[in-house]
């Protein structure tokens, strides 16, 4: 079980704020300090590269003998530096809005939350949200495409596709 907690971690940690695979109904009523607040002027450069250390960061923190709900934390954490390098402003306009989706869902998790409960959470999405998280996924994957390099099996998907 510790094995599929660190390889779900992973790739949690992988594609948290990629493909938007835990973030459910993310908080509306806070958007002063959510994800709306977060800068919308960062470099290209800035956001993709603050993004790679960010995820190469998360993974390394994750123990081999974490249960789920210690992984919300350094979830939360990421999600917290993410919100504060913020988007370039050629983001388009829908992933931008999968980009605040996903930082105010994961600061929504419970902090004792289970493995199923992260896992649920994209299930809660409405289509709308669904398509917002897949724009901002898109968005990743094209302009930073060496962000999840390090992070994810040669074998997982990074274009989109199933």
């Amino acid at each position: 079980m510790r094995t599929t907690v660190r390889r779900t971690a992973l790739g949690l940690a992988g594609l948290a704020l990629t493909v938007g695979g835990f973030t459910g109904c993310g908080g509306d009523d806070d958007s002063a300090t959510g994800g709306a607040a977060a800068p919308d002027d960062t470099s290209t450069e800035d956001f993709c590269g603050s993004y790679a250390a960010l995820i190469e960061e998360t993974a390394r923190s994750f123990s081999p003998d974490a249960e789920a709900a210690d992984l919300v934390p350094t979830l939360k954490e990421f999600a917290t530096q993410l919100a504060e390098v913020g988007t370039p402003s050629t983001i388009p306009d829908d992933a931008r809005r999968g980009f605040e989706l996903s930082i105010d869902a994961i600061n929504d998790l419970p902090d004792d939350a289970t493995q199923e409960e992260l896992l649920s959470q994209a299930g809660e999405y409405s289509a709308e949200q669904q398509a917002d998280a897949t724009a901002f996924a898109t968005y990743v994957q094209a302009e930073c495409p060496d962000a999840l390099s390090g992070v994810l099996p040669s074998d997982a998907p990074t274009d989109g596709a199933g």
